[in-house]
């Protein structure tokens, strides 16, 4: 099939762009235990600078979503989000208060909400078939990129002054100024094909929100532990750790990248490859005490990651009329999101129950993961593509 229009290169990289931003609250990660000490409070408190912006994200997200593309421009969200963005990203540099940086932080994750219903939805509404698939794709190659820009600024930064780790967030100003060059999508009036639904809230839309916010609380474990892992097994210190958690990103670039080419020759076995991907990476991580064998482990959930995201997208985009996509793609997005937030319970309950939240919590989402692949083999969620097209 071909492209609904003809954006060119740089409408193309515009809606692109639009994608490193998501991940622009992971520049504090490396900075935790600076931000910590600075303040005098334990890694746990400071946490909430990281997990705070999630909620308001969801939010954002959530209602943004019923608004972008109808009421409101996909031009005027993405510069409003990232404007946004930049405000609350940058200003805890000029106070030396956590609760003000707390406030700040709420700000910055109202910004980013603005941008996750948009950069799918600009995709789907703008491409088709083969081609549609390979830019998601390479949105989620660049949403990885902007956690691999975001996590590398913020711990260098954080090694010259505690609050220069904010200034990292300056790399959103090219998401801004991109956003100028975003082109409106064509909604159209006409009838949609059989099977399309008539609301942005669906079956499809219920469960692959309920998959990524599964996704998120039983992957999470595994990210937020490797550097305690590391440290309990005598594999190597922070700095060996961080390293690893690159790789996970890289491996999502690489993902991200391919995921066109895979998808189209092997479409109902993305999701359940990426589940399959995803256990055996975390499997992996909770038993082996081998410093290469934790890149490869991590390596395997972040590319299984990259190929379940657009899947998922691709899953809605083909479900819903074109006019609810964005509100649809926003509500999975909050899903996701709430998912990372509600992570954190997750193991305060396995800490309690077990008095294990370190390695249990990663072995759990292990057997889930291989639990929903086999699902995802059962039952193709792209079964209809196919009939659309006839």
């Amino acid at each position: 099939m071909s492209n609904k229009t003809n954006i060119g290169a740089l409408g193309t990289l515009a809606i692109l762009m639009i994608f490193p931003i998501q991940m622009g609250m992971t520049c504090v990660t490396p900075a935790m235990a600076v931000l910590a000490e600075h303040w005098g409070m334990t890694v746990a408190d400071a946490a909430y600078l990281s997990t705070l912006s999630t909620i308001t994200t969801t939010v954002t997200t959530i209602l943004l979503g019923a608004v972008a593309g109808k009421k409101l421009k996909f031009r005027t969200c993405a510069i409003l989000g990232s404007a946004i963005y930049l405000i609350g990203g940058v200003g805890p540099a000029f106070f030396d208060n956590y609760v003000l940086t707390l406030v700040f932080r709420a700000i910055m994750g109202i910004g980013i909400g603005f941008m996750m219903p948009i950069g799918n939805a600009l995709i789907i509404g703008h491409f088709d078939g083969d081609k549609q698939s390979k830019i998601l794709g390479y949105g989620t190659l660049f949403m990885n990129l902007g956690g691999l820009i975001f996590q590398t600024l913020g711990g260098t930064l954080v090694e010259m002054e505690w609050n220069y780790v904010f200034y990292a967030h300056l790399f959103g100003i090219t998401s801004l100024i991109m956003a100028f060059f975003i082109k409106e999508p064509e909604i159209l009036a006409a009838p949609e094909p059989a099977g399309k639904v008539k609301t942005p809230i669906s079956k499809v839309v219920i469960a692959a929100a309920a998959v990524l916010f599964m996704f998120n609380i039983f992957v999470y474990p595994a990210m937020m532990n490797v550097s305690t892992i590391f440290l309990d097994k005598g594999i190597g210190g922070a700095d060996l750790a961080a390293m690893s958690l690159n790789i996970y990103t890289i491996f999502g670039c690489v993902g991200g990248f391919v995921f066109g080419s895979i998808f189209t020759r092997a479409q109902r076995f993305v999701l359940p490859m990426g589940f399959l991907l995803a256990a055996a990476g975390c499997y992996g991580v909770s038993v082996t005490d081998q410093f290469m064998v934790m890149n490869v482990c991590l390596a395997m959930i972040g590319f299984g990651f990259a190929n379940i995201l657009p899947a998922i997208n691709a899953w809605v985009g083909i479900s819903v009329e074109p006019k609810f996509v964005a509100g649809s793609i926003g509500i999975v997005m909050a899903l996701m999101n709430l998912g990372a937030f509600c992570s954190t319970y997750y193991l305060q309950i396995l800490q309690i129950v077990a008095n294990d939240a370190v390695y249990l919590p990663i072995t759990i989402g292990a057997v889930v993961f291989v639990a929903v692949a086999v699902m995802f083999i059962v039952y193709n969620p792209f079964k209809k593509t196919k009939e659309a097209a006839c």
